[in-house]
């Protein structure tokens, strides 16, 4: 169901158009690239340094794996030389304009149970 899905939202300098939109990374492979490219990409981003296959996520198992493709990628303001699996609350730079934050459903749960356990003590 979507608000079990690990997703993407957009983040912006200006809050009117900060977190609206969603990109949902289902079970299996999500492509990011150009709308296009020759092969088609799941999320279509367009802009300066978006590449036709920017990078891919696989969805698999529970985690979330970024993995660079033809364009660079920053997670958490480090340049993404190999594939890495990210939690919630990652900042996401594609190209020069498009910034996100992962969110991983399971993972928000779990840290909220862990603080009210933290609590009940």
């Amino acid at each position: 169901s979507p608000r079990k899905t690990p997703h993407l939202v957009n983040l912006n300098e200006d809050p009117a158009r900060s977190e609206c939109l969603l990109y949902y990374i289902n079970e299996g492979i999500t492509r990011v690239g150009k709308h296009d490219s020759q092969k088609r990409q799941d999320i279509q981003l367009s802009g300066l340094n978006i590449a036709d296959e920017h990078c891919l996520f696989e969805n698999k198992d529970g985690l979330v794996t970024l993995i660079p493709a033809n364009g660079e990628v920053y997670v958490n303001g480090k340049l993404l030389a190999d594939s890495q699996t990210l939690s919630t609350g990652c900042r996401i730079i594609m190209g020069n304009n498009h910034v996100f934050r992962f969110t991983h459903p399971d993972q928000v749960r779990e840290q909220r149970e862990r603080r009210e356990r933290e609590r009940a003590g």
